[in-house]
């Protein structure tokens, strides 16, 4: 097992500070897309579980950007929604954070609880991988809109999906008509035969592909790939923390716009930086501000990728914006990406 630390030795509250306070930029863009976005807008990837929950982390994922916000409850969410969207209605898909070290049981508990008292959360259950029984047996409450199982639950994290989604979790799923919302092992190009083994399997789940099968920058395989899977009804794909325009056009062109749902990753939508392919260890994050998990030597090397950055819900908003209106801009096109394809995926009413 990994070691293990204490999660409260993460400044989340000065973190959210540092968030809203607000730069120039931010501000404008606010007044913008409080112009562009539509009225009522669902946000299908958020996470939320209280601090008394989350007792520790993996010393791993305390070096990653991943942990910057290992708790978040149900009111930050709402103090941030109406920071960044004082116009705009915002649903929230809400489901736990991934790490290992939270108590998943109660932190599923506490989001049904906070959807009784706020019809802006939708909850989604975390799954027990190796409890298929607990994970049955909660989704046949029906409480729940939706399925979202980790990797990350295990360590080291297992590498086939099948691992983290047992065969007899999803034909529950299937059965029942509870959507998924897959976190891929590798990116989809890697992993297209695997999720469409599935397909086969499970013609009827509904598969929704988080960070649009965790894919951030654009390439030939990618466009072959986003075309072999634009054939399955089943399949779709949200845009939590994507910055690239050209990989949003290039899944509307392969896709269609009717299979994309907009998700932002909160509350990591709010880390300030942007997203580089560093030349020895891949895409990775550059920032000006010194997170827990930054390396400074790496940050001061890769400094001018972060000059002047916003938060990522920004990054990813400019870049879904810039491909609508390179793929077609209209009404209908930005009421199906940021509210009606969610509706229709997860059944809300």
């Amino acid at each position: 097992m990994s070691d293990r630390i204490n999660s409260s030795s993460i400044p989340v509250d000065k973190y959210l500070e540092y968030a809203l306070t607000l730069t120039e930029r931010e501000t404008e863009l606010i007044k913008e897309f409080s112009k562009w976005l539509p009225g009522e807008i669902v946000d299908a990837h958020v996470h939320s579980n209280t601090r008394r929950q989350c007792k520790s982390i993996d010393e791993y994922y305390f070096h990653v950007p991943d942990t910057t916000f290992p708790w978040f409850e149900i009111s930050k969410h709402i103090k941030v929604s109406r920071a960044l969207y004082p116009t705009s209605k915002v649903i929230m898909l809400v489901f736990p954070m991934p790490y290992r070290g939270i108590n998943h049981r109660a932190a599923n508990d506490y989001i049904v609880y906070q959807a009784t008292k706020n019809s802006m959360i939708v909850p989604i259950l975390y799954g027990i991988p190796d409890n298929i029984e607990y994970t049955i047996s909660i989704l046949q409450t029906r409480r729940f809109y939706g399925l979202k199982m980790y990797r990350e639950y295990f360590s080291p994290p297992v590498q086939k999906i099948k691992e983290y989604f047992p065969t007899q979790i999803l034909k529950c799923c299937e059965d029942i008509g509870t959507p998924i919302i897959l976190h891929l092992p590798r990116s989809l190009v890697e992993c297209t035969d695997e999720l469409l083994a599935i397909v086969k399997k499970f013609p009827n789940l509904k598969i929704v592909l988080a960070h649009l099968g965790l894919v951030f920058l654009p390439s030939k395989d990618l466009r072959k790939t986003f075309s072999r899977l634009s054939r399955y009804e089943n399949i779709y794909f949200d845009t939590a923390m994507v910055t690239s325009a050209k990989v949003f056009k290039m899944a509307f062109d392969t896709l269609g716009y009717h299979k994309i749902i907009f998700g932002t990753d909160q509350p990591l939508n709010l880390i300030r930086g942007r997203m580089y392919k560093n030349p020895t260890l891949g895409v990775r994050i550059a920032t000006e501000y010194p997170y827990h998990w930054a390396d400074l030597k790496e940050q001061r090397e890769f400094s001018q990728y972060a000059t002047n950055s916003t938060h990522f819900h920004w990054e990813t908003l400019l870049a879904v914006r810039k491909a609508i209106w390179l793929y077609r801009e209209n009404k209908d096109i930005k009421n199906h990406i940021f509210r009606e394809n969610a509706k229709r995926v997860f059944g809300l009413h």
